[in-house]
């Protein structure tokens, strides 16, 4: 990953400057654009009252100039920000954008994608909160957008249609329908060569837990786009981008081990998309690749509890940081890399997640 000190970031979207507060004073340069002047007043407002800093350049561009304004950047940026900005795009917009960006960094530098729902979770929890609503396409969405728990979206939604069916299509859009791998194909070609970081990483866990509803999609995207990078399968999509393809596969990307009971007697698969082991049963697990590093989450109706990895001869122990019936994270680094591996919980409990490093794993 690319340092902050010294850098030159750019914040594309940077809205009321809440990202550009805490980023600015820890990079170099840094460069934030947006649609928005009153937006932008208010973001240096908060820079002045947070200290300020000597090199920030907060700009308000009308939409149809801000591409040409930021590509006077194009090759002086080591870091791009896209900060929960692409989903609230049009297709065109967005590709577009997409397409600058790995011009507008250095070759060494990167594009940073955070917090951009997948439009292809089961459940749209960034808008409507509808499941499949992001799915649909725009007619469909728009009429059943009153079926949104959501008052302030069905509302907006029911105005901007009592003026036309084209405004209702732009204020959908402007809410957020989601995004997807399919964009980054279209402007990268084979994307996983590009992928520095994201997705299942235990760093982000704080920040994005892993819901069980996740299974789903990415026990689909695994039959479907096996050779897909994982950073894709999230029902949040939080990774970072080299403009190059990369030499070397990133050594520490994380792939999701596809949960499954078979060769694991008395494990039991649950309606949650979790697997449930009681003391002494362990879940085998077979990776496709050797690894040194497994990722796991589980949880435990009482306190106390532990999770055991056994790997080459040797047992492994990470005692729950959790309380009952939340989600407990380990991270165990394996004396030489393996392929066949047994893990268990002590007392009973489930397995929520079972993650591997594997660079390049296809």
């Amino acid at each position: 990953m690319h340092p902050l000190a010294g850098a030159t970031v750019m914040e594309y979207g940077c809205g009321y400057g809440a990202v550009s507060v805490a980023l600015a004073p820890l990079a170099g340069r840094y460069i934030a654009y947006d649609i928005d002047e009153g937006a932008v007043a208010i973001a240096r407002e908060r820079l002045d009252r947070a200290g300020g800093s000597q090199d920030v350049e907060l700009q308000a561009v009308p939409d149809a100039q801000i591409l040409d304004a930021v590509a006077e950047h194009e090759g002086e940026v080591d870091i791009l920000l896209l900060y929960a900005v692409l989903e609230h795009m049009t297709i065109r917009e967005r590709l577009d954008l997409l397409e600058l960006a790995f011009r507008l960094v250095k070759r060494d530098g990167l594009v940073a994608v955070v917090e951009s729902p997948n439009r292809l979770a089961p459940v749209d929890w960034h808008t409507s909160f509808l499941p499949f609503q992001c799915q649909l396409p725009e007619p469909l969405a728009i009429a059943y957008a009153e079926r949104s728990s959501r008052e302030d979206f069905r509302e907006a939604i029911a105005s901007a249609s009592a003026v036309g069916y084209d405004a209702a299509q732009e204020e959908l859009t402007r809410w957020g329908r989601g995004i997807s791998y399919h964009e980054f194909e279209l402007v990268l070609g084979d994307v996983g060569p590009h992928v520095i970081a994201g997705g299942y990483d235990p760093q982000l866990w704080d920040e994005r837990p892993l819901h069980t509803e996740e299974q789903v999609l990415y026990r689909q995207l695994h039959r479907a786009r096996p050779e897909l990078p994982p950073v894709f399968w999230r029902f949040w999509l939080d990774l970072a981008l080299s403009p190059e393809p990369l030499a070397r596969p990133t050594p520490d990307l994380i792939w999701p081990w596809i949960l499954q009971t078979r060769g694991s007697p008395g494990a039991y698969w649950t309606s949650w998309e979790t697997v449930e082991l009681n003391p002494g049963v362990v879940l085998s697990i077979e990776l496709p690749v050797a690894s040194r590093r497994i990722v796991a989450t589980a949880s435990f109706g009482e306190p106390g509890g532990e999770v055991t990895v056994s790997a080459g001869g040797r047992t492994m122990r990470q005692p729950s940081a959790a309380e009952p019936g939340y989600q407990t994270q380990v991270d165990f680094e394996l004396p030489e890399a393996e392929t066949r591996i047994e893990l268990g919980l002590d007392p009973s409990g489930w397995v929520h997640f079972v993650g591997y490093a594997a660079p390049g794993s296809r």
